[in-house]
């Protein structure tokens, strides 16, 4: 996936998709100097019944 710039007290965010069906991110830290590592594998599952949504041709602007 790449690397990600963290935060001074080491946090970081990370925005992906969630689509149907199995996502797996193996995500691993390493400390600047090389010294210490952490790891976590986060796994989810999604899956949809039934999609309710509108396609793009049956869109309507509105305004709030």
């Amino acid at each position: 996936m790449g690397r990600s710039a963290s935060s001074t007290d080491g946090t970081f965010r990370i925005q992906v998709p969630f689509r149907d069906g199995q996502q797996m991110y193996a995500i691993e830290a390493t400390a600047s100097d090389g010294e210490q590592k952490r790891n976590i594998t986060l796994n989810f599952k999604r899956e949809t019944p039934e999609d309710n949504s509108n396609p793009a041709s049956e869109a309507r602007a509105e305004w709030f």
